[in-house]
């Protein structure tokens, strides 16, 4: 599994929609609207991704390979609350980094 981390305008979704044509794994997002733009955003960098499916509003095969964008939003959307930490386990050492 790979983090792409990075600040607002650094490229995130530019990565991602690299990722998700070159491995055909569909983007699940939180929201239509944000569907939408990263379409936008792919066509605008020539980029075939397959279509983006929303959580909570497309029925998500369990049997395929998935690229989360912005994994907060998506399971507060999943969960229907706010998301307060979540853990990724690594071959190193502890880091905490504080997202809002």
């Amino acid at each position: 599994m790979r983090i792409v981390y990075g600040e607002v305008g650094s490229g995130k979704t530019r990565e991602i929609l690299r990722e998700s044509q070159d491995t055909g794994a569909v983007i699940l997002t939180d929201s239509l609207r944000r569907k939408e733009k990263l379409l936008d955003k792919a066509e605008r960098y020539g980029f075939k991704v397959p279509t983006p499916m929303v959580v909570g509003e497309d029925c998500i095969p369990t049997d395929a390979d998935y690229i989360i964008d912005n994994v907060k939003t998506v399971l507060e959307k999943i969960f229907g609350s706010r998301v307060q930490t979540i853990t990724l386990t690594s071959g190193g050492t502890n880091t905490v980094v504080s997202v809002t």
